[in-house]
């Protein structure tokens, strides 16, 4: 077949016999240059499309790996830090130290008004 039967051929839907194509290295294929440009321009767009959304998995991956690092770090404070496991703050120490020295003097006063109250009791 002629390359115009061919073509006719293609035209109306009908199948062409492998015998008459023929590829070697001296096969030329022929595209319009507006094809071409466009399907470069595809083949671009697609690339950076592509590129855009692995760095934007990549960054929300590393998020949420971030995210997880937080929220263990933050449930271990909640749990150990009311138990006094990961120490006080200044302010505190402070603070018991003046509940310890208030729970002396209670006490004291305490047992002054228990004898207070024994040597009442006893005098009459």
């Amino acid at each position: 077949m002629s390359e115009t039967k061919i073509k006719d051929a293609c035209v109306r839907g009908e199948t062409i016999p492998s015998s008459q194509f023929k590829v070697s290295d001296k096969s030329e294929l022929t595209i319009p240059l507006r094809n071409l440009v466009g399907l470069i321009l595809f083949i671009g767009v697609a690339i950076t499309g592509y590129f855009s959304l692995t760095e934007r998995i990549t960054f929300l991956e590393h998020n949420a790996e971030l995210r997880d690092v937080h929220v263990k770090s933050n449930s271990e404070f909640r749990i150990k830090w009311p138990r006094g496991e990961l120490g006080a703050l200044p302010d505190d120490a402070a603070q018991n130290m003046r509940l310890d020295l208030l729970e002396k003097q209670i006490e004291k006063i305490y047992k002054e008004h228990e004898d207070h109250m024994r040597q009442l009791n006893g005098s009459k």
